[in-house]
């Protein structure tokens, strides 16, 4: 499940805004055959990505952002996320605003970052348009699934094990975005599911405010 670690910063401090650097995995042709070397590149190419604030950030985004990012980085990005925002939160960051009281700042990730993060290649389509293909689901599309229900489940946890594995040994290509949608499609009780969870975590952060604030 998503989470952030908030921090408030001094009302003295300067907040500049820096916009996130636009990055990309590859280009590749519409044909394009990929192999097990092209996901072990995708992967040094995460772990490069994820470092500090992005780490902490990914970890934070949940779903299968947060797996993939245990799974290619490590479990040391769990301490890493509890520690609180990073220092980088002054130029880059997500921000809470409330109705009453002082803004606050999380680390972030931009959606290009995001992309990188699920193994998502631009391909260069005969008609000059570009089409997205990836390892693994985007992170808008997860959101928007079935398969999000609030939690990583144990169904979850096969499905990944499987493809990961059907990657390694080359039986799986990059996807489609639509190819992705109708392969993420389920029973309909999971997004009711997940709405119960997300309600339920809130009450009981708002029922515990002063014990974790103490």
């Amino acid at each position: 499940m998503p989470f952030n670690t908030v921090f408030t910063p001094d009302r003295r401090a300067a907040l500049t805004w820096c916009p996130g650097v636009r990055t990309v995995l590859g280009w590749r042709w519409p044909e394009c055959k990929y192999t097990a070397n092209d996901y072990r590149a995708y992967e040094d190419r995460v772990r490069d990505l994820l470092q500090g604030a992005k780490a902490r950030a990914a970890i934070e985004t949940g779903g299968i952002v947060w797996r993939l990012a245990l799974e290619i980085v490590g479990a040391e990005l769990l301490e890493e996320a509890a520690n609180g925002p990073s220092p980088d939160v002054y130029s880059y960051h997500k921000l809470f605003r409330s109705e009453v009281g002082d803004d606050q700042l999380d680390d972030t990730l931009s959606s290009d970052e995001l992309d990188v993060i699920c193994g998502t290649y631009k391909a260069i389509m005969d008609t000059g348009q570009i089409e997205d293909r990836s390892w693994w689901p985007k992170e808008p599309a997860w959101r928007e699934s079935h398969f999000d229900v609030g939690r990583w489940s144990a169904w979850n946890e096969k499905w990944f094990l499987t493809r990961l594995s059907r990657i390694r040994c080359g039986e799986e290509q990059p996807k489609k975005q639509a190819s992705w949608r109708g392969a993420m499609r389920q029973a309909n009780g999971a997004s009711k599911l997940r709405t119960v969870l997300e309600s339920a975590s809130k009450d009981w952060i708002e029922n515990n405010r002063d014990q974790l604030c103490g």
